[in-house]
């Protein structure tokens, strides 16, 4: 009895619903919260709407500022909501939608779930349906959801909807993206790693479009360049919400949506499962001397994803070092970012309060890297590669040591390089040479904060190897939220900003460098990180 391609699409949505109840139910509830956390502080940013536009037209006017902004499209507190958020959220959206997509398609060719699930009654296609069904359900359902975070902190409602769609419309956009990237790569690591690329791409056209507009109505709007209607990320931010409200736009992503599902479908038919189209690199017959130890094994597994965070570092350092001349006018007429940036180190010296705030949201952030890194010994672990390593001449403590090492030392190149193009940049603006000396040294405090996450994640690998992504990312979020800016942002107590390493970090250069926090940090690391690999000699392996 012959059945259709789609035979057992249905089954195969409920499946991937169940496996991923609690990470759609994190990325459903944490992203509109999220939003809406940020939203309400920005409801009382400003002291006068002559304040909001002063800092507005600042900031439409400097190309460098318009790399990271959406259009500006005029004056409106859900404007300037927008102009802050609109980038993040809307890549956060975009991973949330590869990452389902990529889950239940490639991931289950490359674990043999798709062929188990094969040998029953499924159609070709079913898998691939499931997943888009999946990933665009979520998307859609992200609309709503922001509306109501934005109409809950009182924003006006047609533009608390248009926000909403302009977020879900990427997800949708890159659910087709990701499913044509699991048709290309014969990994899921490489389906994630390309769609990846997709969302850098799509930043990139989006902020070159901005960055090269023309200004218009007085410098109260910026009409884009063509690059920018290129992409997913471009086309959410011409919509322009609080203002405009260019409904049409949805158009343009439900058309790259079915264009790239219809050719997604049409790549399965065309190759075999557990295949790629894109044909595996062969490796060298000889290993290089620097493979036969654990910790160039693990470099070389890692380095792809260093040199996409050096990229980022470089280009980030370049545009924070280079609008630093700009920032002490754009906020000395601002009432609220003035009281803000006292409390972060000291309002009398601006440029290097500005220095220190953004060197510990960047040591934050530059920290998601050294989990990376630690958590990938979780997948060799899954995988089953981490098996014939130790069944070679390795001990566990060295190999996991080894992934620490290589992870730590990724870590400190990054902020190494980060210090030094922003150091670079801003003496050039300044016309201060000291200020490369500072810059690094303000990068490399933040290494013991990140360590301490790193810490986080060899303990949970090595005492809850099932639940150690969930448990890390955890902590890697509640130092982000507790961390100095958003801590003061929201108003948190004392003791949820002690959580956070990064509030023990110095604001240098705003304020002197203290060693005590330092060296209390740097102690936190090595006792997680003792604790985790006695836990991971004393278990055994597990899927």
């Amino acid at each position: 009895m012959s059945h259709s391609p789609f035979t057992g699409t249905s089954a195969l949505i409920r499946l991937a619903l169940r496996r991923d109840r609690i990470k759609l139910t994190i990325w459903l509830a944490g992203l509109p919260l999220l939003l809406f956390s940020m939203a309400i502080t920005y409801k009382d940013f400003f002291a006068s709407d002559l304040e909001m536009v002063n800092i507005i037209t600042i900031r439409a006017a400097s190309p460098i500022m318009r790399l990271f902004d959406p259009p500006v499209s005029g004056a409106s507190l859900g404007g300037y909501t927008m102009l802050e958020t609109y980038t993040f959220i809307a890549v956060m959206v975009a991973l949330m939608s590869c990452q389902a997509v990529v889950r239940h398609t490639r991931q289950n060719e490359e674990t043999g779930r798709a062929e188990m699930i094969g040998s029953a009654i499924v159609g070709r296609y079913a898998g691939l349906a499931a997943a888009l069904i999946v990933a665009a359900s979520a998307s859609l359902a992200l609309i709503p959801l922001f509306a109501l975070s934005l109409a809950s902190a009182g924003f006006p409602l047609s533009g608390s909807w248009a926000a909403g769609a302009a977020y879900g419309g990427v997800g949708l956009a890159f659910a087709g993206v990701a499913a044509l990237t699991a048709q290309l790569s014969v990994t899921s690591r490489g389906a994630n790693g390309l769609a990846g690329a997709g969302i850098g791409l799509s930043f990139l056209l989006a902020a070159a479009g901005n960055m090269l507009g023309e200004l218009q109505e007085g410098g109260m709007r910026v009409h884009s360049a063509w690059p920018a209607w290129l992409t997913p990320i471009g086309w959410g931010a011409q919509m322009r919400a609080f203002h405009d409200n260019h409904w049409w736009t949805l158009g343009l992503f439900a058309a790259a949506f079915l264009i790239l599902a219809g050719l997604s479908f049409r790549l399965v038919a065309l190759r075999d499962i557990g295949a790629g189209l894109l044909p595996a690199r062969k490796g060298s017959p000889v290993a290089h001397p620097w493979l036969t130890n654990p910790f160039g094994l693990a470099w070389r597994l890692q380095r792809g994803n260093w040199l996409g965070w050096a990229i980022a570092m470089v280009v980030f350092g370049a545009v924070i070092g280079g609008i630093s001349s700009e920032f002490e006018s754009m906020i000395s007429d601002n009432e609220k970012m003035m009281e803000i940036f006292d409390q972060l180190g000291g309002a009398a010296a601006l440029t290097d309060t500005y220095f220190a705030m953004i060197m510990g949201i960047t040591g934050s952030i530059t920290a998601v890297f050294l989990v990376q890194g630690m958590l990938r010994m979780r997948s060799e672990e899954e995988e089953g590669t981490l098996e014939p390593v130790l069944g070679a001449a390795v001990s566990r403590m060295r190999w996991k040591l080894c992934y620490a090492a290589c992870a730590a030392t990724g870590t400190v190149a990054l902020l190494l390089l980060l210090g030094m193009v922003t150091g670079i940049t801003a003496a050039l603006v300044l016309k201060d040479i000291s200020m490369l000396g500072q810059m690094v040294v303000a990068a490399l405090l933040q290494i013991p904060a990140a360590f301490v996450l790193g810490g986080v994640a060899a303990l949970a690998f090595g005492g809850a190897p099932r639940i150690a992504g969930g448990l890390t990312w955890a902590g890697v979020g509640v130092s982000l939220l507790a961390g100095p800016m958003l801590a003061e942002l929201l108003k948190l107590p004392d003791w949820m900003r002690n959580l956070s390493p990064f509030t023990h970090v110095s604001a240098y250069p705003a304020e002197p460098v203290a060693t005590a926090p330092i060296l209390w940090l740097l102690l936190l690391t090595a006792v997680l990180t003792a604790a985790g690999a006695i836990c991971f000699r004393r278990r055994n392996l597990s899927l």
